[in-house]
C-alpha cells in the first residue's frame, strides 16, 4: 500500500467534515437543502436541453428558496426593496 499524498489526506479531511456537517443539520435542513439541489439540477438541466424554463421550474425555486430561507434564518438583504 502506497503513502498517501498531502492532497489526499487533505481531501479526506473535507470529506469527514463535510459527513459531520450535514449530520448536524436538522431534518427540515436537510430537506431544504435537498429540495433546492433536486430545483438547481432540474432547472439547469432544461435549460441547457431545451433553452427556456417551465412555470412549474419557477415555482419549485421559489418555494425551495423559502423553505432555504425560514431553515437557515437567511436575512432576504436588498432582494425586495
Amino acid at each position: 500500500m502506497t503513502k498517501k499524498t498531502d492532497w489526499e489526506l487533505k481531501q479526506e479531511k473535507i470529506k469527514i467534515n463535510r459527513k459531520k456537517g450535514i449530520k448536524a443539520l436538522s431534518s427540515e435542513q436537510r430537506e431544504a437543502l435537498s429540495l433546492a439541489h433536486q430545483s438547481l439540477v432540474t432547472v439547469l438541466g432544461n435549460i441547457r436541453d431545451i433553452e427556456d424554463i417551465y412555470l412549474s421550474d419557477i415555482r419549485d425555486m421559489n418555494s425551495a428558496m423559502w423553505k432555504m430561507r425560514h431553515e437557515f434564518d437567511i436575512d432576504p438583504g436588498d432582494y425586495y426593496e
